[in-house]
């Protein structure tokens, strides 16, 4: 005959651990099913502990009646708002993975972005590295910046279809065709 839950709840807090056992095989089908639908690591182990916890703390005294019915609801409620806990917190922690694996990818695109910008910026000029930071990344236009730079709006265009061309030249790998002198007169 199987013992009462009340029983094996008032001896689970002397320290019986064979009835400490018993109690968990009671509720093994629900704490299984909870660890199943939760997937996460030590899930099943997680509830154990708090089945067992609550049985120990479990206000024995206040029970109007000390049936199996009554506790038995009284522990699987326990556990279900135990389930919805952890699967409140495992969701907050799959948000903040791929939040962070959203801020891995972006990060990773800025650096290979920089890491181009570089390698463009070194088969220019000095000049021509300036002016095309200048209005590409600082966003200044070519009247500005031939003030700033002391020359004419006319040599900043210059400069900067100069490296543009050796840009693309880098990027696609061809060579800007050079105008013969006979090709422009005829």
């Amino acid at each position: 005959m199987q013992k009462s839950l009340y029983d094996i709840a008032v001896k689970m807090r002397s320290g019986e651990e064979r009835e400490a056992l018993e109690l968990l095989s009671t509720f093994e089908p629900v704490i299984h099913k909870y660890g199943r639908l939760l997937d996460g690591e030590d899930t099943k182990q997680d509830l154990k502990l708090h089945l067992l916890k609550t049985a120990r703390k479990m206000p024995l005294e206040r029970l109007t009646e000390k049936n199996n019915k009554i506790i038995f609801s009284y522990l699987a409620k326990s556990l279900k708002y135990e389930f919805i806990r952890l699967s409140k917190k495992n969701s907050r922690m799959i948000e903040i993975e791929q939040a962070f694996e959203i801020k891995n990818v972006a990060d990773e695109a800025a650096m290979n972005s920089e890491i181009e910008l570089l390698e463009m910026m070194g088969v220019l000029t000095t000049q021509e590295a300036f002016v095309i930071e200048c209005i590409y990344i600082n966003d200044l236009s070519a009247t500005e910046l031939s003030q700033y730079m002391k020359i004419s709006r006319q040599a900043v265009n210059q400069t900067k279809m100069r490296a543009l061309e050796k840009i693309k030249c880098l990027y696609f790998g061809y060579e800007k065709e050079k105008r013969k002198p006979s090709d422009s007169v005829q």
